[in-house]
């Protein structure tokens, strides 16, 4: 269904997102591919290759970098 919102640039259009690749993962159905549209023209694309439900986290993920950095680093 498409909705009304802000494209790429920020002015007012059709967007869309399409799920499909639908597969279960521990018992919960994710879509593994989204096509997003934009006044019928496609925008993005993303396709998964992994799904983890309620993987561990180490607690540094959540830890602020510091002045000039960034957390992947």
């Amino acid at each position: 269904m498409p909705i009304q919102g802000p494209g790429p640039g920020g002015a007012p259009g059709e967007v869309t997102q399409t799920f499909s690749d639908f597969r279960e993962v521990d018992g919960l159905t994710y879509p593994f591919s989204v096509v997003g549209t934009f006044n019928g023209e496609q925008n993005m694309s993303l396709s998964l290759e992994e799904v983890e439900v309620d993987p561990e986290i180490e607690e540094t993920a959540f830890t602020k970098p510091e002045s000039g950095g960034t957390a992947a680093e």
